[in-house]
């Protein structure tokens, strides 16, 4: 991987320096990213919930709010339609939460992956019409739903569709009301929610502008589990939440937070994303979605239960990982037994892969084999479907989306994941377009990094100063540091597989800082002395209450062979070829195959 610095420099006048009272480490990422005004500076720090726009500059927020207090006035059963994800699941939650404050009749049901499928179900939507809903709220999903949402019109049900995902070309327009952030004419200011954001802005529209902060804790976690930017207000929502959360005043939550052994005194935005999303995401890959909303509701009806609830999620969870563990390891067993490593891209197909699995799967073949991949099964109905996931470089989407409609029977995503579905026979046609349409751009992909950081500057105060530039995530990610001729000692391998590795690197007065890896796979101990730069994040680890540094890995650039070191032989080790970023060749023809699988630039 070739790493540079990021271009922008800007270094904040030291006049906000002082009145804002920042770090240095945060002061520098103030200016590296634009926060460089009073003003900026001091809606980032001091901003609150306070300031969010009014839900009814929605466009048709008054016909959804009037649709729904005419319903519960009259006792009409609204049924609120989620999502299996975490999104979709907090954002069931805080509407049905805030429709049981109001006393509505209402009810929930979050589609079963493998039965229902995403978003609109005819089938489905029928059979919750045949159990009385006469008013149905789509939350996270709907906005595809124009036939679907025609055919409740006729049967005399209303409909309300809240949304954030990319508009389609004909829009529900036989709902009473769309709210959706990116309709044209919106006058709403913020666009980049999330579900649940947008389900919170109905939700504070139907409590004629409260705030409802008991509901940012989900609002916190939907949001960051559905990687939206986390600037403008969902910077505030986050920040809010996570405060929200640590008041643990959600029994449910409460009960997954201690499960997942989380220290609420350093919570932060990864915490949720390493530790409560995957929990909630769990549940809708292998069973039953609805489960987290009964957990996540504050509904004194599950009390009692909710301590078994958040274990069966947290056991959910591990089963995941065994299965994604199993479909991994078959998966590459695939691509071995058939020869499939000279390709550039990989189409592996099995119908025993779990399909709830599938996305996750092609993600980590794409770090272990660095190539862009789709893996498939079957469902109950024999079609072939499944998740693609792409390397730095290659527009998956904008490789498959011409078979849309011939090869692929129904296809969706973005330049770096897809979801798709064929039939059996067109699988050997998938892999022939997809192989035939692969590209790379001629030069290397960079990396970047924020900032240099001497190994004396990394210690608790500094560490914890961070979070004042935070939450981290999408479009403010974790700020990468660059640590040059780092001392390395201790290597050990560790994880389930012995995938990962950890050592110590080296302070002064021979103190010692741990050092992870979680991502980068195998590393030979034999490399470490050639180890000129290390790339990584900066965190806290809070075990056992004793709160230390730690840095995480993201990548090493490694010094040239000096005639002096001995010749570290990795022919054993071929995955070692996935960290190294220089490559000695003894003839063109083998160099040129490196090349052209995208595993070396020379």
């Amino acid at each position: 991987m070739n790493w540079q610095k990021k271009a922008n420099n800007e270094t904040l006048a030291s006049n906000l320096i002082t009145e804002f009272n920042l770090p240095p480490l945060v002061a520098s990422l103030f200016g590296k990213r634009g926060i460089d005004t009073a003003d900026k500076i001091d809606f980032w720090l001091n901003a609150d919930i306070e300031q969010l726009a009014d839900p009814f500059l929605f466009n048709e927020m008054d016909k959804a709010v009037s649709r729904i207090n005419g319903a519960i006035d009259s006792g009409e059963l609204i049924t609120v339609y989620g999502d299996y994800d975490a999104d979709g699941i907090t954002s069931t939650t805080i509407l049905v939460e805030t429709l049981l404050v109001l006393g509505a009749n209402v009810n929930y049901y979050i589609p079963d992956r493998f039965k229902d499928g995403y978003g609109p179900s005819q089938a489905k939507y029928d059979e919750l019409v045949a159990a009385g809903t006469k008013l149905l709220i789509t939350v996270d999903n709907g906005i595809t739903g124009h036939t679907e949402i025609t055919n409740l019109k006729e049967k005399g049900v209303d409909v309300i569709v809240t949304d954030h995902h990319t508009l389609p070309d004909v829009l529900p327009n036989d709902a009473i009301a769309i709210i959706h952030p990116k309709l044209a004419g919106q006058q709403y200011p913020f666009h980049d929610f999330s579900g649940v954001g947008v389900a919170y802005c109905l939700c504070r529209a139907i409590m004629d502008g409260d705030l409802m902060e008991d509901l940012l804790d989900l609002v916190a976690i939907g949001t960051i589990a559905d990687l939206v930017p986390l600037t403008g207000e969902n910077h505030l929502l986050v920040k809010a939440g996570l405060e929200v959360i640590k008041q643990q005043n959600r029994p449910g939550l409460a009960a997954l937070l201690t499960l997942a052994k989380l220290n609420l005194n350093h919570l932060n935005a990864t915490d949720i994303s390493f530790g409560i999303a995957p929990r909630l995401n769990s549940v809708g890959r292998i069973a039953d979605a609805n489960l987290a909303v009964k957990l996540l509701l504050n509904d004194e009806e599950n009390f009692d239960q909710l301590d078994e609830i958040a274990q069966e999620l947290d056991q959910d969870n591990t089963l995941r990982k065994q299965i994604s563990d199993k479909v991994f390891q078959s998966a590459l067993k695939q691509v071995e037994a058939k020869d499939l490593a000279k390709h550039h891209t990989l189409v592996l197909f099995d119908e025993n892969f779990h399909e709830g699995v599938l996305g996750i799967v092609a993600n980590r073949l794409v770090k272990e084999l660095n190539k862009p991949t789709i893996v498939l099964t079957t469902d109950d109905h024999g079609l072939v479907k499944g998740s693609g996931r792409s390397v730095v470089g290659f527009d998956i989407f904008k490789a498959l989306q011409p078979l849309t409609g011939n090869v692929l029977t129904k296809f969706g995503g973005h330049t770096m994941a897809c979801g798709l579905s064929l039939l059996p026979e067109n699988l050997g046609k998938l892999t022939e377009v997809f192989e035939e349409s692969f590209s790379l751009p001629k030069e290397e992909p960079v990396s970047e990094y924020d900032m240099e950081i001497a190994v004396d500057q990394i210690n608790q105060d500094e560490i914890q100063s961070l979070q004042l530039a935070g939450p981290f995530g999408q479009d403010n990610p974790e700020p990468i540091f660059m640590i040059n001729k780092p001392q390395l000692v201790g290597f050990k391998r560790i994880g389930r597989n012995q995938e990962f590795f950890r050592f110590d690197l080296v302070q002064g007065n021979n103190k010692k800082i741990a050092v992870v890896n979680f991502s980068l796979g195998r590393l030979d101990e034999a490399l470490i002395p050639l180890i000129e730069k290390m790339y990584c994040t900066l965190s806290l680890n809070g075990w056992n209450n004793n709160v230390t540094p730690q840095l995480v890995i993201e990548d090493f650039a490694y010094s040239a062979v000096k005639v002096k070191q001995p010749v570290v032989d990795l022919r054993k080790e071929p995955k070692i070829l996935n960290l190294a970023d220089k490559y000695l060749f003894y003839h063109e023809d083998f160099a040129q195959n490196f090349i052209q699988i995208g595993r070396a630039h020379v």
